[in-house]
């Protein structure tokens, strides 16, 4: 284990044996999260085929986009939409919270652009 308990990047974490079960039970967890959301928007919503393989492809990029750019997906979700997914698994139901004000994506980038500018100085 790295000093202080910390790992420096995924690669060395991987490769350890909490990281080896660890990217196992994302192997399994992940497909069958999305394929369960491909089926409610197909069974419910009615989306075709077309329309939810292009949702599943802009999720994925936008979870390689906040990897990539270092964000929180789910603190990004939360205050764009004032939604906590964090209290489904707690609570079972997902908590929409107003002490938010819904934004765009870009207008948050733009905020926390804005709040790091601040840090800088």
């Amino acid at each position: 284990m790295a000093k202080g308990g910390y790992y420096n990047n995924y690669k060395a974490f991987e490769k350890t044996r909490e990281g080896a079960l660890g990217k196992g039970y994302i192997s399994y967890v992940a497909p069958h999260l999305y394929s369960a959301f491909c089926l409610v928007l197909y069974d419910k919503y009615g989306w075709d085929e077309d329309q939810i393989a292009e949702c599943v492809l802009a999720a994925d990029e936008l979870w390689d986009r906040a990897g990539r750019e270092g964000w929180d997906i789910k603190e990004n979700c939360y205050e764009c939409t004032g939604i906590d997914v964090s209290h489904f698994r707690d609570k079972g139901e997902i908590i929409v919270d107003d002490k938010y004000t819904p934004m765009t994506m870009a207008q948050r980038a733009e905020r926390v652009r804005r709040e790091r500018m601040q840090n800088d100085l």
